[in-house]
């Protein structure tokens, strides 16, 4: 029985652990910073830009919201760390560079989707979301080894 209380409560906090932060029961990816100094946690849901207003910096950041966004196989990376463990984490750790997905290119950003500071964002972005679900699988896998033996 003492196993399984402690098998329930690892796989509790994996699975918290990898759906991020969240906000009255909500999940948050995105995060505002006011002049003031003042956090908003939400989700960023409609941002509207235009091509030759944006700073080098600013599409880089955009692009880096969309990466975490957007980003391709996040229940497949948590699977793939569950799975394989640290192989998993390296694997998506060594992963080639994610170019802007379809929904990526269809957003609020589509206008700088080619822009080259904004794909290095968006595949900073991608991995980032990448290597946290499979690091939380990994953590259950690691979890689930340590009650077995």
């Amino acid at each position: 029985m003492k196993k399984f209380s402690l098998l329930l409560a690892i796989l509790v906090s994996v699975f918290s652990f990898s759906y991020g932060n969240t906000t009255n029961g909500k999940e948050v990816n995105d995060y505002l910073l006011l002049n003031s100094g003042e956090i908003i946690a939400g989700d960023i849901v409609n941002l509207v830009a235009a091509e030759d207003n944006l700073t080098t910096v600013e599409r880089y950041n955009l692009g880096i919201l969309d990466g975490k966004r957007f980003a391709k196989n996040k229940g497949g990376n948590f699977a793939l760390g569950v799975l394989t463990g640290p192989i998993g984490t390296a694997i998506i750790y060594h992963a080639p560079d994610q170019l802007p997905s379809l929904k990526a290119q269809n957003g609020p950003n589509k206008l700088i989707v080619n822009d080259s500071y904004y794909q290095r964002g968006y595949s900073k972005g991608a991995k980032s979301k990448s290597r946290s679900k499979v690091l939380a699988g990994a953590l259950g896998w690691l979890g689930l080894l340590i009650i077995l033996l």
